[in-house]
């Protein structure tokens, strides 16, 4: 059985720009091999490994009179693991 310890969580609405702005930091950070993410009195600090897996979805989600679409990206790895690389085109 595994246990599943949510460490950080953070809902925000941000503009186009300012979104892209917060993915470019985490790019960078990623490409560091350290990421920080505080918001208030959360921080939580993560060393990434140099391979990990990468899960893309897209989903609509029927909202009677409105259509909710949303992007995931996660960021998978096993501690002392390796993933394969994704290429985006």
């Amino acid at each position: 059985m595994s246990n599943k310890k949510k460490i950080f969580k953070s809902e925000t609405v941000m503009t186009t720009s300012e979104i892209a702005g917060f993915l470019k930091g985490l790019a960078n950070k990623l490409e560091e091999g350290q990421i920080i993410l505080e918001k208030g009195d959360q921080k939580v600090e993560i060393k990434v490994p140099s391979k990990m897996e990468v899960e893309v979805e897209v989903e609509e989600k029927d909202k009677g009179d409105r259509t909710k679409k949303e992007i995931e990206i996660e960021l998978e790895w096993y501690e002392g693991e390796s993933g394969k690389p994704l290429v985006v085109k």
